[in-house]
């Protein structure tokens, strides 16, 4: 018999001020898969280190309360904000793919855009039509009565695409998925291009 459990998110959103660009992923992994309590902290997510070296740096701490402190500090330095799509949601079977997670509520993207006018660019960073942070972003699109325009491939595999929001322009960035699920799609070294493109190459 398949078993769910109900999950909130544990992370708050983590928006410094004068943010431009906004990572938005599906939700976090089980908190066993956790080495420190922030978001992309499964020991396998190849995030952090992708951002190392896009960045060219190293983070000096990988446990605990210092490396949340030392990635948001990172953070606020680049101008990038970070969230998820998922504020709650039922998990299948204590599995962390974003398949066996079932929608309950969903965070309020047109919001938060509204309490942070800096923002100008959400990068997400699953691509799944349904179930990854794109599908979730065009169920709440949908739910607000909106239309999002599907991104298109460009010819470095990072879909690209945008909407109007009030008197803004947003551009949507979707690379491929740094989460261990998506390893055959992209080794590290392809995935650090194609955020380099979306954090550096592409943003100003």
């Amino acid at each position: 018999m398949w078993k769910y459990t109900c999950i909130d998110h544990p992370f708050e959103p983590f928006i410094p001020t004068g943010a431009k660009t906004l990572v938005i992923g599906t939700f976090p992994t089980r908190s066993v898969n956790f080495q420190f309590p922030f978001y992309y902290s499964g020991k396998d997510n190849r995030f952090w280190p992708v951002m190392e070296n896009v960045y060219g740096l190293r983070f000096k701490h990988h446990v605990g309360r210092n490396a949340v402190d030392e990635r948001k500090e990172f953070l606020a330095s680049k101008q990038i904000g970070i969230t998820d799509m998922l504020l709650k949601c039922y998990r299948l079977a204590e599995k962390s793919q974003d398949k066996h997670l079932y929608p309950i509520l969903l965070n309020n993207i047109f919001s938060i855009l509204d309490q942070h006018d800096s923002i100008d660019c959400l990068l997400l960073t699953s691509r799944t039509e349904v179930y990854g942070a794109l599908g979730l972003l065009n169920m709440h699109f949908q739910s607000e009565g909106k239309t999002l325009e599907y991104p298109v491939r460009n010819r470095h595999n990072i879909l690209e695409g945008g909407f109007r929001h009030n008197t803004r322009n947003i551009e949507i960035l979707v690379p491929i998925s740094p989460s261990p699920s998506a390893e055959k799609s992209a080794d590290l070294e392809t995935l650090t291009e194609m955020y380099k493109l979306c954090l550096i190459g592409v943003r100003k």
